[in-house]
């Protein structure tokens, strides 16, 4: 399991991969995360239309598994003769848009080609490429966590709508999700636990 980092985590391992697979290309474009916010502003064009070119990450959803979410996993290796320890995990799908962008076509489309062949290749994301510290947030991943970055499904419409909504004409862009992110729930300060019993006492008010 993952602690709660891991949302932002997951985003960032991804850039880093990317970023490396962009290391000899001709003036590699700028990879980064952004925000929905990004794309409504009137600078967004400006600061990633340049001659190099980018490539933006955008997590514009997060989906909860609603089936398996009472699931108890074990946490951390079990030495002998001891009981395992375990604790409820929250599976999340993280969606995300995968948009090139540049002056000129040729080179938005060198760009995404390059990147969809790279994540292609790499589907899998395992302990040597996840970012394991964000924001003050350190030890975020179990041992052995994985996550799978592949294509999403969305038809044209939806993926239309999408960049309407955000007050930005359609970029040349791909939808992608990463799934399965296991949360681990925030275990509670030493001492403190579930209520377990109440004790009601009834009698005359004073």
């Amino acid at each position: 399991m993952a602690r709660f980092g891991a949302i932002a985590a997951v985003g960032e391992s991804i850039v880093r991969y990317l970023r490396g697979q962009f290391a000899l290309f001709p003036g590699p474009p700028l990879v980064e995360q952004v925000t929905t916010r990004t794309f409504s502003e009137a600078t967004a064009a400006n600061t990633f239309n340049s001659s190099s070119g980018s490539l933006t990450l955008l997590l514009y959803r997060v989906d909860l598994d609603g089936h398996p979410r009472n699931t108890t996993v074990p946490r951390g290796p079990v030495p002998p003769g001891t009981t395992a320890t375990k604790n409820h995990a929250m599976p999340v799908d993280l969606r995300y848009l995968v948009t090139a962008w540049a002056e000129t076509a040729d080179t938005q489309q060198l760009i995404l080609g390059l990147a969809l062949t790279a994540l292609d290749a790499h589907p899998i994301f395992g302990a040597g490429d996840l970012v394991d510290s964000m924001g003050g947030v350190d030890a975020i991943w179990g041992a052995g966590e994985t996550f799978q970055f592949i294509p999403d499904e969305m038809g044209t419409e939806d993926l239309y709508q999408i960049w309407e909504s955000l007050g930005h004409h359609f970029e040349l862009s791909v939808p992608y999700k990463a799934r399965v992110v296991r949360l681990e729930h925030a275990l509670p300060p030493s001492g403190m636990g579930v209520v377990l019993e109440k004790d009601l006492v009834v009698g005359q008010a004073e």
